[in-house]
């Protein structure tokens, strides 16, 4: 049996994952963005669906070979669902407590902060995977209406900062009410 906890942040393109990711201090970090740069430098989306499996095992593989207790997993939104499954399947085995977290925004703020982090990658400022225009989001939506884990629970995070975000992840992994 493991003594690791899992936490996996799911959500469409600037949902909030990665500043959620940097806010869960005390937690080891995997990114599916920086798996997937590892193996292809410059990734679209049919490389997620076409590499899950792979993205996946390099997952499990980096989880068993880690110390940590804690964990949080960046998954984003385009890896398969049965790769997924396949991932929760390979946790519960070895008795990995695992929590899946979907990160969620209205669209036009999704689109405003898409804006924000292409504008930021073009000043070089930002080392972020591009979210190409003019439909933002419509691709990454329909791919993640049939690749959203089966259990999670949401969080809207218009309005919250990361660390409000993590508040809110850990009442409701408490069991308790989110905090007002």
């Amino acid at each position: 049996m493991s003594n690791k906890s899992v936490v996996l942040l799911y959500g469409l393109p600037c949902s909030g994952k990665s500043s959620v990711l940097r806010a869960m201090s005390g937690h080891a970090r995997i990114t599916v963005d920086a798996i997937i740069t590892a193996i292809i430098p410059d990734p679209g989306i049919a490389d997620f669906q076409r590499l899950g499996d792979e993205i996946v095992g390099r997952i499990a593989s980096t989880l068993q070979g880690m110390d940590e207790e804690k964990v949080v997993i960046e998954m984003g939104c385009l890896i398969p669902l049965g790769a997924i499954r396949r991932l929760e399947g390979l946790m519960a085995k070895v008795g990995i407590d695992y929590r899946n977290i979907l990160l969620s925004a209205a669209d036009e703020e999704l689109i405003r902060r898409i804006e924000r982090r292409n504008a930021a990658i073009e000043a070089g400022e930002s080392d972020s995977i591009r979210v190409d225009g003019p439909d933002y989001l419509g691709r990454f939506k329909r791919l993640f209406n049939h690749n959203r884990p089966v259990s999670y629970v949401t969080i809207d995070t218009a309005g919250l900062s990361p660390s409000d975000v993590v508040e809110q992840l850990n009442y409701r992994h408490e069991g308790k009410d989110s905090p007002q």
